[in-house]
């Protein structure tokens, strides 16, 4: 194990198909000669004891099963970006109604630009309490335009190792969701357009506005991207919970079809 403390974990499912990856970071401990991993993983739960170990590889045995770790040298497009941004923006800095329109507020465009999209695959990494590690999933938004009805419905699924779950329902149109300029994410209130910023994520490079608002107690900051009216690049959503703990997460765009 070698420094920075950090590590990743991933798992494959017997498919092929669906792989999940956990960042995480490491302690050791020089009085017991032990190595703690610090990250959600069930497999690495509780106590494995070193059965071998070389240059590039070790061996752990856990309750009579074996678990191989190799030591890879980790592409480019392969490291996680994720880092902690806080939002360090206050309630008291914002004027009681903002003087700008959300980028999105024609809701003709919205439908036009979505018609032809029949997808929006994110990562999302989901801060581990009293760590600096995330958690990662990935979240699928499948799209269906009614020209008719002047509606966009987005089903919204959760992708993990082992399933493909649903998880929420957008849906915009009639009288629904109307007052929202920032569908399918939360209407903010308050909220300022603070920059225009070209923004790389994993789907590629995009002109976004940068929004920054409150949802109720919680702070978002919004890449909204110019000219692709209901897709986000970006979004970080920060709370601190019930337990006075911090709650964060990033949405980053992967693909979009």
């Amino acid at each position: 194990m070698e420094l920075p403390d950090t590590f990743s974990f991933s798992t494959i499912s017997s498919i092929g198909k669906l792989k999940s990856t956990i960042n995480g970071t490491w302690m050791y401990n020089s009085k017991e000669k032990a190595i703690t991993f610090i990250g959600e993983s069930k497999l690495l739960r509780g106590k494995s004891f070193l059965k071998e170990q070389s240059e590039n590889t070790f061996i752990l045995n856990k309750s009579g099963k074996e678990i191989t770790a190799k030591k890879e040298k980790i592409a480019a497009k392969d490291i996680s970006s994720t880092s902690l941004e806080r939002l360090t923006f206050n309630i008291n800095n914002f004027p009681a109604r903002s003087n700008e329109s959300s980028p999105w507020s024609d809701f003709d465009s919205l439908l036009v630009k979505l018609e032809h999209v029949n997808y929006l695959k994110y990562k999302r990494s989901m801060l581990i309490p009293s760590t600096k590690s995330f958690k990662e999933d990935i979240l699928l938004s499948k799209i269906t335009i009614n020209k008719e009805r002047k509606s966009i419905t987005l089903d919204n699924l959760i992708i993990t190792e082992k399933d493909t779950l649903k998880d929420t329902e957008s849906f915009k149109g009639g009288l629904l969701n109307m007052k929202n300029d920032f569908f399918p994410q939360e209407d903010l209130g308050p909220f300022r357009v603070i920059a225009t910023e070209t923004i790389k994520v994993f789907a590629g490079e995009f002109k976004c506005k940068v929004v920054e608002g409150f949802y109720g107690e919680a702070k978002l900051k919004y890449w909204m991207i110019i000219d692709k009216p209901g897709v986000y690049a970006k979004v970080i959503r920060e709370n601190i919970n019930i337990f006075d703990k911090l709650d964060y997460q990033i949405l980053e765009l992967i693909e979009l079809k």
